[in-house]
């Protein structure tokens, strides 16, 4: 009998790696090595509660404190040399980054699920990638870098209402603002030109400014295998946080091949490799999608694409250890959808002037075998909200006023 491989991921687990793990847990053995910020006020509480709330199938939680990505790197490191995998791999944008970026010394040991630091870098700039789009006929929103304050009167080009975003971190909170006058430029600018103090891992005080446009929001979740596209999800955020623009709530797929064949266009021009998310807003004026950003890594609605017959985390894995290859790529049937968290959707279906049917799904699904049992369950919503406790510093940070936020700005 063929011994099972193993699968090292460096992360908490959470609403990217919970399908993956469910659905192909009978397949690999998997870890997972959590970091824990050192000065975690409950740490001893978080540490109970992920190994009695582990995700389904989940062999091993294994912990480590860390107050740098180099502490993250250097615990990597010693535990590969006392354990052997046979691939290690992320799912949120921190982690992803710190295999990216020590590859060379990682594949020492064992394989990795994701591309080159540089190109990872490259795809997480959004003036970059922007920039990258005109050059191979992506449509994009109108844009211009914020380099310094002297460029603030230059912004003003693109006409208002615009966007102010962090080239590399994101949030819309922390790393976005929607600017009607000269005055919220100067506001928003000096407010995220400061964004390298909550993004310790992105360091990146420059800015980029893009024409606002209202309109749904869609993303093609893909796999790269040699600079193509080999699997895709393309959906809809049809109910997001805030209504008008934010995270998906409720996403639906959908039939859309020329974000597929736009993100081949991308790929073709930085090679990555593994799991990408490109995210584009729909412009009811000229009916087009226009890029706006693109993440390399595992997003949100992996579960979406668990569902919908795309296993993005297994096709990774497999094209990481050479046991896969896609002659056609596999695509994602239309009409299939994916509410998430109990509390999530609440929140959106009461945004939307609605209420009553959501939690009633929601009850269902924690008996039912969509995707795995799990991922509905209570112990799921509480283990999800983990990750965002871990993520905070221990230390108080400087109140960000976000008067002029995208979720203000949108659901006034």
């Amino acid at each position: 009998m063929e011994t099972k491989k193993s699968i090292l991921i460096l992360d908490v687990p959470d609403r990217r790696s919970i399908p993956v793990v469910g659905s192909l847990g009978t397949e690999y053995n998997f870890h997972y090595l959590v970091p824990i910020r050192k000065g975690f006020s409950i740490e001893p509480l978080v540490k109970i509660a992920l190994i009695l709330l582990k995700p389904r199938h989940t062999k091993k939680m294994i912990f480590l404190s860390f107050e740098t990505a180099e502490d993250i790197f250097l615990c990597l490191m010693e535990h590969l040399r006392k354990n052997n995998y046979d691939l290690v791999m992320a799912f949120s944008e921190r982690s992803t980054a710190i295999l990216c970026d020590y590859a060379v010394q990682i594949k020492k040991f064992t394989k990795i699920a994701h591309g080159e630091f540089r190109n990872f870098n490259i795809l997480n700039d959004k003036l970059k990638i922007l920039e990258i789009c005109r050059e191979v006929g992506v449509p994009t929103p109108r844009f211009k870098s914020l380099d310094c304050a002297g460029d603030i009167e230059n912004i003003a080009e693109i006409g208002f209402p615009l966007v102010l975003k962090c080239r590399l971190a994101s949030g819309v909170k922390q790393a976005f603002r929607v600017c009607h006058s000269v005055q919220d430029i100067r506001s928003a600018y000096d407010e995220l030109s400061n964004s390298s103090s909550f993004y310790p891992y992105f360091p990146c005080d420059k800015l980029v400014a893009e024409e606002f446009i209202r309109g749904k929001i869609f993303d093609a979740g893909v796999v790269v295998i040699n600079t193509h596209i080999a699997a895709a999800v393309t959906q809809e955020r049809v109910w997001t946080i805030p209504p008008e623009g934010g995270f998906g709530a409720y996403n639906v797929t959908r039939d859309l091949p020329e974000l597929i064949d736009y993100g081949n266009k991308i790929f073709k021009k930085i090679p990555w490799k593994g799991p990408a998310q490109l995210e584009f807003i729909f412009d009811n004026n000229d009916k087009t999608f226009k890029l706006i950003e693109i993440n390399p890594r595992f997003w949100g609605t992996t579960g979406l694409a668990v569902k919908a017959g795309v296993n993005v985390g297994g096709i990774s894995i497999k094209a990481a250890l050479g046991d896969l290859e896609i002659q056609t790529p596999i695509i994602a049937p239309p009409g299939i959808d994916f509410a998430w968290l109990l509390q999530e959707t609440l929140i959106a279906e009461r945004m939307r002037g609605e209420k009553g049917n959501i939690i009633w799904r929601h009850i269902k699904k924690i008996f039912s075998k969509e995707i795995n049992n799990f991922t509905y369950s209570i112990g799921a919503n509480f283990l999800l909200a983990i990750p965002h406790l871990l993520h905070q510093s221990p230390t108080r940070r400087k109140n960000n006023n976000s008067a002029n936020s995208l979720a203000k700005q949108l659901f006034e």
